[in-house]
C-alpha cells in the first residue's frame, strides 16, 4: 500500500510539472521567439541566450516528469513503457537494447505494472553501470495466469552466491525488487556467472478480475 501511494504521488507531481511548469515554459519560449524577431539587432543575441536557457529548462522538466512517472506507463501499459525506457536508455548509455513482447492480453494491477516497470529500470541501470554490458535483451510474455519479464545482458556477470551475502551494498536494489515481487505473489530469479553475463527473470500474477472477465467475454 505504501509503494502504491508513493507511485500515485509521483504521478500527481509529474502531471503538475507537465501541466503547469512545462506548459508555462513552452509558452514563454514561443513568446520570446516572437519578441526576438521584433527586437533590434543589438539585443537579439541576449534574447537568444535566454531562449536557449528556457529550452534547457523545458528538456529538464520533461526528463524529470518521465523519471517521476512516465505517461506511457499509465496510458498505454507496461510493454509500451518498457520499450520506450529501453530506447531512451540505449541512446543515453550507448547500448543496444532489443525488446520483444508477445501479443497476448496481459492485464495487470496498477501496483504490479508499476513494480515491473521500476524493476526494469533498475536492471537496465545495473546492466549499463555495473555490468558494463553492450547488449541487453528484454522479453515480456504471458505464462498461464502470470506475466513474465526476462532481462538478459552480455556484461561481466557476477557470483550470485556472493550477492546473497551482500544485501547492504550493490545488491540492495535487486533484493528490494525480489521482496516487493514476492509480496504481490510473484517470483524473481537471477542467473549469472563471472564473465558470462546476467539473466534476470521476473514473474508476476495477472489481474485476476480482468483475466476472469476477458475469459467470460470470449464466445
Amino acid at each position: 500500500q505504501l509503494s502504491l501511494a508513493e507511485e500515485q504521488e509521483r504521478h500527481r507531481i509529474a502531471m503538475v510539472l507537465h501541466d503547469s511548469i512545462g506548459q508555462s515554459l513552452a509558452f514563454s519560449k514561443r513568446e520570446l521567439g516572437v519578441l526576438q524577431k521584433q527586437s533590434p539587432e543589438n539585443i537579439r543575441a541576449g534574447l537568444e541566450y535566454v531562449k536557449e536557457q528556457i529550452d534547457l529548462a523545458v528538456r529538464q522538466t520533461r526528463d524529470l516528469t518521465f523519471e517521476l512517472s512516465p505517461t506511457t506507463l499509465h496510458t498505454f501499459g507496461l510493454e509500451a513503457a518498457v520499450e520506450e525506457l529501453a530506447e531512451q536508455f540505449a541512446a543515453r548509455e550507448h547500448l543496444r537494447c532489443h525488446f520483444k513482447a508477445t501479443e497476448e492480453d496481459k492485464p495487470l494491477t496498477e501496483q504490479t505494472r508499476t513494480l515491473l516497470y521500476r524493476a526494469a529500470r533498475e536492471l537496465l541501470l545495473n546492466a549499463g553501470k555495473h555490468a558494463q554490458a553492450k547488449n541487453v535483451i528484454i522479453r515480456i510474455d504471458r505464462v498461464d495466469t502470470s506475466v513474465r519479464m526476462v532481462i538478459e545482458d552480455d556484461g561481466k556477470g557476477f557470483d550470485v552466491s556472493q550477492l546473497e551475502r551482500n544485501t547492504r551494498r550493490e545488491g540492495f536494489g535487486l533484493f528490494s525488487i525480489r521482496e516487493r515481487l514476492t509480496h504481490v505473489g510473484g517470483r524473481f530469479a537471477i542467473e549469472s556467472h563471472p564473465g558470462a553475463g546476467t539473466k534476470v527473470t521476473l514473474i508476476a500474477p495477472l489481474n485476476r478480475e480482468q483475466t476472469v472477465k476477458s475469459r467470460s467475454e470470449k464466445p
